[in-house]
């Protein structure tokens, strides 16, 4: 072996490190996107949590029988901007205007002003509505539709003609790798559920309207003859030798069979 041949060469080293700074640059990318996508994912997290405890608080509202009005509605989340939004149709509520505020509050003003809330150091925008309200004659209200969305709270307000007006505003998706600009102003969750006060007898006709038929029709008898001339409190058919059934009349009565038990006379004995 020459002398030349012996160890590496400052040439093979530069390019030893470029090759591995090459690998590490490619790496990175992926890296970063995972902890990116990571990190999105345990904020849409963060906003369910937070968007399942404001309809908890208003579903344990009507469930604990507080008597709403439509009168006065201070204890209810403010009225949408979409006119068809009912009980039955809560997925129009979809089409309501982003917010253009975010303020400190329980529950805002109007359908275009969010409440923010903080959870584990991280700052979230609410934006909450309903829809039409389903009340007694009295004015008792019996239910009513409703949409929560959580929204970065950097993300508000939502500048105007980012969303066309009248589409459904849809979430936005937990991958960091496809949505635009827009995908950074859509909400975090959307939750759409219906508010129902149970203890209220008129509440199930607005869900589940009535629709039973009250006609039935009747089998035919099994002797024969039409379904029209078949009565259901007539005598039932019986089969051959205890009576048979022509129409609603029996043609022989069943024979009266008395049982008869012979005792023996003494124990020990035999009948």
């Amino acid at each position: 072996m020459t002398r030349r041949d012996r160890g590496l060469t400052l040439l093979e080293c530069v390019i030893a490190i470029l090759v591995v700074n090459l690998a590490l640059a490619m790496l990175a990318a992926p890296l970063v996107l995972v902890a990116a996508t990571r990190l999105r994912n345990d904020r849409i997290n963060q906003a369910t949590e937070i968007a399942r405890g404001e309809i908890d608080q208003l579903r344990v509202l009507m469930e604990q029988g507080v008597n709403v009005r439509s009168t006065s509605t201070a204890m209810l989340p403010p009225a949408s901007t979409v006119g068809d939004a009912t009980l039955g149709n809560a997925a129009a509520l979809s089409r309501q205007a982003p917010p253009q505020a975010i303020a400190t509050c329980t529950l805002p003003l109007s359908a275009t002003t969010a409440c923010e809330r903080e959870l584990n150091n991280s700052r979230f925008a609410v934006q909450i509505y309903r829809g039409e309200l389903t009340t007694t004659n009295s004015g008792l209200v019996l239910g009513y539709p409703v949409q929560v969305r959580v929204y970065n709270a950097d993300a508000v307000p939502v500048p105007d003609g980012l969303f066309p007006p009248g589409q459904p505003i849809e979430q936005a998706t937990a991958t960091m790798t496809s949505g635009g600009p827009a995908s950074e102003r859509r909400p975090l969750v959307v939750l759409t559920t219906e508010i129902v006060r149970a203890d209220a007898a008129e509440t199930l006709s607005y869900l589940k309207p009535s629709k039973i038929s009250q006609s039935i029709p009747q089998a035919a008898p099994l002797g024969g003859g039409s379904p029209s001339s078949y009565s259901p409190s007539g005598s039932l058919p019986r089969s051959p030798g205890l009576g048979v059934a022509s129409g609603n009349s029996m043609s022989e009565e069943p024979p009266t069979i008395s049982p008869t038990i012979s005792l023996p006379a003494k124990l020990g004995t035999t009948p």
